[in-house]
């Protein structure tokens, strides 16, 4: 329906510039009323889903240590993968994240990043182990481990993360503090 809808809607302007144009004298589609299909709804993790994929990521490891943060920021935060992944040392003071999110971070930043940091003047926040940036792709495929560790059924985004997180703030009230994010390993 999506598809059918996008060709529509591309006829549709292709004759409006043709008829504007003076290529051709009437615009064929000029009654033709175009509805939006109805689009699925995106599925939310439940709470013990989105604490068991979070819950996946072995701390001890420091991919781990990684992953643990950048899981947990995604999830809590507003920040979509590519801003996230854009993110430099500095940004991280900015950041309003939950006091074990931030502990989290500094684990990171303090112990797993300057073992990875090949050029001294590299400002990313988010390392790959060879010292470059990390991608959205590294991410997807590391997410995809998680859910699949986890024992998940279906297609897991990182935006379903912070969805799934909000539905369940919402749910608490607006409260952080019922909402132990951040289990212990």
């Amino acid at each position: 329906a999506n598809t059918v809808d996008y060709i529509l809607r591309q006829v549709r302007n292709l004759a409006r510039w043709a008829t504007e144009r003076g290529h051709i004298a009437l615009d064929p589609t000029r009654d033709l009323k175009l509805t939006r299909p109805l689009q699925p709804k995106s599925r939310l993790l439940t709470w013990p889903e989105l604490q068991s994929i979070l819950g996946a990521v072995d701390r001890t490891t420091p991919v781990g240590c990684r992953d643990a943060a950048l899981f947990t920021m995604l999830a809590e935060t507003k920040l979509r993968v590519q801003k996230c992944l854009a993110l430099d040392l500095r940004d991280q003071a900015e950041l309003k994240l939950e006091p074990k999110t931030a502990e989290l971070l500094r684990a990171y930043v303090d112990g797993v990043r300057g073992q990875w940091v090949r050029n001294p003047g590299q400002r990313a926040l988010f390392l790959t182990t060879f010292g470059a940036r990390i991608g959205p792709q590294s991410v997807r495929r590391r997410l995809e481990e998680l859910v699949r560790i986890a024992g998940v059924e279906g297609n897991v985004t990182t935006r379903m993360l912070w969805r799934s997180y909000q539905a369940a703030l919402d749910q608490s009230g607006g409260s952080r503090l019922a909402l132990p994010l951040n289990r212990e390993p």
